[in-house]
């Protein structure tokens, strides 16, 4: 199985996904923001979200939120739970999305096994913000209808976000285990192993998805940096030396031949380099 593709360019893998909407991207068109990548149009629905919760709308939004609540509460939808049979989603406000949320979950109560249905409403509780929404649905699905592995992938975003970093690792683990050749898996599972501190099993898996794609910069920065942690500055420079001669076209790049410098500065990486190609 092949890593996805770029939602924005079909013929470029994806290295992440969309903290918000959960589309595949490439390095290129993924933006870090508010700890997490981001395609273009949800960092600028974050930077409207965080204007509406300091200004006078965040009002209007709890208004949909208690008229779409009253409505489900009277049309038996709510406090029923939702069809995943989870908890009732009541207490949690949902804001400008309760309406969408509140359809999606209408229409997965008359077909609980539609995976299509199934994504859209876990990604909407996970754009709302809805942690432990968007795991218990997940997991009910999961436990209702059999392995979904895109669900999984929802689930350990929602885990990050916890600071639950051993069951956002099994979720990744799940992932690798349905596409072993998808470095962005690998990238995941290592973020989340240096999240609790395990550098080696990290290491280990930025290695791997590097030697899947070393031509990906996201797969090249987080070898590198981790290299760069552990205080192997020439390890760091010849994994990125590695990733420019993969992508002739950044060659000159400004911001990386001036990394590139900094490290061969720092581990005096030249000479190394001509040992290791006579060792060739």
């Amino acid at each position: 199985m092949t890593a996805p593709s770029c939602y924005q360019h079909p013929d470029v893998p994806a290295t992440t996904r969309c903290g918000g909407c959960l589309q595949p991207l490439c390095a290129g068109c993924a933006v870090f923001e508010g700890g997490l990548d981001r395609c273009p149009s949800c960092v600028a629905r974050y930077w409207r979200a965080r204007k509406l919760q300091k200004g006078l709308l965040v009002a209007a939004g709890v208004a949909v939120f208690v008229a779409g609540a009253a409505y489900l509460t009277r049309s038996g939808v709510l406090p029923s739970g939702d069809p995943s049979g989870s908890s009732p989603e009541s207490e949690f406000n949902y804001g400008l999305k309760a309406p969408r949320i509140a359809k999606l979950r209408e229409q997965l109560a008359k077909e609980p096994c539609d995976r299509t249905r199934s994504v859209e409403y876990v990604q909407a509780l996970f754009a709302a913000e809805d942690w432990r929404g968007t795991l218990r649905s997940a997991d009910d699905f999961i436990a209702r209808c059999g392995k979904f592995p895109q669900l999984r992938s929802v689930t350990y975003s929602a885990h990050m976000r916890l600071s639950e970093f051993d069951l956002a690792i099994r979720d990744a683990t799940e992932l690798l285990d349905s596409a072993p050749r998808n470095a962005g898996y690998w990238v995941w599972r290592g973020m989340a192993y240096e999240s609790l501190h395990a550098s080696d099993k990290a290491l280990a898996d930025f290695q791997e998805a590097f030697r899947l794609n070393p031509e990906l910069f996201q797969t090249a920065n987080q070898l590198a940096t981790a290299y760069e942690r552990r205080k192997q500055p020439c390890d760091a420079y010849f994994v990125l030396l590695e990733h420019v001669k993969a992508n002739p076209a950044i060659s000159g790049e400004p911001k990386m031949e001036k990394r590139l410098l900094q490290l061969t500065d720092q581990g005096k990486c030249t000479g190394k380099q001509n040992k290791r190609e006579d060792n060739r």
